[in-house]
């Protein structure tokens, strides 16, 4: 058949409709209606338009969306989905619209993904799943997660059970000792178990919404004998907060109050249980079966830590050690035999890292050992042929002077001050005396008023003449050696022919009051050493005399301790590094200051007894806790690690 050929001077705006036939309305995008029985159903309209030329007709595609729920939040997260597939679309499009031909065909996977009504039937579909609740959120509870907070009590008395097992989701968590657990779970309907040895498993359901989860509280049903249990510190008697107590085959914490409840089988009347807390030691007790808070269910726990000391129920002087409340007893270092009373010392450094034992082990004299109390080593770091005076500790070096027995006073190094770093196993000296003249005629310098203060040891020198040695060129000085600097240093020289005497009182932790006595004028001058400097002080005689107590410095140096008597009772105190700010922790009858354990306790002594209590202070009825009874030595004077 012929074809009708095409006038092209006729304009396609000029053609008029054929009779009859009226011209068609464009036609208007359809909505896609989906069935709902949710009067408040939304819709989500995706709409692409094209810019490039010549234009695209404009494409509209209404999914409503069903929620049963009635979530807003749920349909903001909704809505943000759809607006970034609607996104997806306008962007194919716009790079549909941008292409050019190809003079390679393309294939059909690679066309289907560039067609725009793929894009909007993913929109549609994802649309679709997105309104209906059940689908909504078991695809949101893929990657949207809440936590929920669940608290677990006991169905009886509603206290919280601890260590219980709590699984929501295929996440297990255990209670604390409140008896809650924080779970993250995916958004919707969530199956959970609770399981606990002598308690009955519930399993149920717990819906995951948008919103802040309300806590849940769920009961469980003991299938055994509820037995209330306490913890407390032996050294303090408070409550001990999260302690486990682990009996049979099930453990519990026990709350703030140092309290829990453990269900165990009615059908014995005890059970070994086990109790353990980070800081103590772990203990072996005996449990009574029984619903009723009986004194027999109330437990203690010694803090971790060792106290070592001297023992001579062997017969010979050996080193001890033992926990803190005196338990664990075991020989560090057992005597030989050769040890005397006079001649055996041990100085503990404040934090109890280390050990220092003066000790005639072999017969043939004194010596000085280091015990490193982290695996209770002995080494000597010092048998020179002397006599030796112990200062104190300086955080880990050991000072001490020695006066030799192979030297004759006219002769220099007669009397030596060292120092032993415990850390770095290093012996080093401070300072040597001075001599001068030959053994009729002769002057030699003597060190004394030792004080470790402020991390330096401070000490004043002074000449002594025989045979009538003329000392008018020396000088007496009050002198200092800085730990840190490694400096030595005089601070104030006073001509050594017209001294008579310098004397020194210790009158804070860190302060020292010297009186320099003048030989020709008869006067006394007074000076102190305060943070690193000697200045003159304005005292007096009267109040250079007075007794001041004999202050222990805890293992930071921001505490001190020391005690007064008063009305018969010593009445012990604890204050800051200067002893201001201080309070009474106990008054009590013939104790004294020992030293610390760490910055909590404070160690007491009564006789050869060894006692510690609580920096905090001592309860109105409470009584310090008895360590062990230890060996004095002769002129021993505690640890003195604070070279008192």
């Amino acid at each position: 058949m012929a074809r009708k050929k095409t006038d092209p001077s006729e304009s396609t705006e000029n053609k008029k409709p054929a009779a009859g036939k009226p011209k068609k309305p464009a036609k208007s995008p359809k909505a896609v209606k989906l069935p709902t029985d949710d009067s408040t159903a939304q819709s989500i309209t995706v709409r692409r338009t094209s810019t490039a030329s010549p234009p695209l007709e404009s494409t509209e595609t209404t999914v409503p969306i069903v929620d049963n729920l009635e979530d807003p939040e749920t349909d903001k997260a909704v809505d943000d989905i759809m607006a970034e597939e609607s996104d997806i679309v306008l962007a194919v499009g716009d790079s549909q619209a941008d292409q050019t031909p190809q003079d390679k065909p393309e294939s059909s996977w690679r066309g289907l993904l560039r067609s725009k009504w793929t894009w909007i039937s993913v929109v549609v579909i994802l649309a679709i799943l997105f309104g209906l609740p059940a689908s909504r959120y078991r695809l949101l509870g893929l990657v949207i997660k809440k936590e929920v907070s669940i608290t677990v009590i006991d169905s009886q008395n509603k206290s919280p059970v601890s260590d219980a097992l709590v699984s929501v989701a295929g996440t297990t968590l255990k209670t604390d000792a409140n008896g809650k657990a924080m779970v993250k779970a995916g958004v919707g309907e969530r199956a959970m178990v609770i399981t606990k040895q002598y308690y009955r498993t519930t399993d149920s359901n717990y819906f995951v919404g948008f919103k802040s989860n309300p806590p849940a509280t769920i009961k469980l049903v003991a299938t055994g004998r509820l037995v209330p249990i306490t913890i407390s510190n032996i050294i303090s008697g408070k409550p001990l907060a999260n302690a486990v107590i682990h009996v049979l085959n099930t453990t519990v914490r026990t709350n703030a109050e140092g309290q829990a409840r453990v269900a165990l089988p009615a059908g014995a009347l005890s059970d070994n249980a086990s109790i353990s807390l980070s800081g103590y030691n772990t203990k072996q007790v005996s449990v009574q079966v029984t619903d009723l808070s009986v004194t027999a269910n109330s437990f203690t726990l010694t803090p971790s830590g060792t106290i070592y000391f001297l023992s001579k129920q062997s017969g010979t002087i050996d080193v001890v050690k033992s926990n803190l409340d005196g338990s664990n007893r075991q020989t560090v270092l057992a005597g030989s035999g050769n040890e005397t009373a006079t001649t055996t010392r041990l100085l503990a450094s404040s934090d109890w890292h280390y050990l220092v034992l003066q000790a005639d082990r072999s017969g043939s004299g004194p010596a000085l050992y280091l015990i490193n109390t982290a695996n209770d080593q002995v080494s000597e770091f010092d048998s020179s042929s002397a006599t030796f005076n112990l200062i104190g500790w300086s955080g880990h070096s050991f000072v001490y002077n020695l006066t030799s027995t192979n030297k004759d006073q006219w002769q220099a190094g007669y009397e030596v001050i060292k120092d032993y770093n415990a850390d770095q196993s290093e012996l080093n000296q401070i300072d040597q005396n001075l001599a001068v003249g030959s053994a009729a005629t002769y002057a030699y310098q003597n060190f004394a008023n030792f004080s470790l203060v402020s991390g330096a040891l401070v000490y004043d020198t002074q000449w002594i003449a025989q045979g009538g040695y003329d000392l008018v060129t020396n000088s007496d000085t009050i002198r200092a050696f800085q730990f840190n600097s490694q400096v030595l240093k005089d601070y104030q020289s006073f001509p050594a022919d017209s001294t008579q005497s310098i004397a020194a009182n210790r009158y804070q932790p860190e302060a020292v009051y010297f009186a320099v006595l003048n030989s020709t004028s008869s006067v006394t001058s007074y000076y102190q050493y305060n943070n690193q400097n000697v200045s003159s002080a304005s005292i007096n005689q009267t109040i250079f005399n007075q007794t001041n107590p004999a202050y222990l410095l805890s293992p930071s140096g921001t505490y001190s301790v020391w005690s007064e008597l008063s009305n018969g009772q010593d009445l012990f105190f604890i204050g800051s590094s200067s002893a201001t700010d201080h309070k009474q922790i106990a008054a009590l009858d013939n104790y004294s200051p020992y030293g610390w354990y760490s910055d909590n306790y404070v160690l007491a002594s009564n006789g050869s007894q060894l006692y510690i209590l609580p920096a905090s202070g001592l309860a109105a009825s409470q009584q310090p806790t008895l360590i062990t009874a230890y060996y004095e030595p002769t002129g021993s004077s505690n640890y003195e690690y604070g070279g008192f």
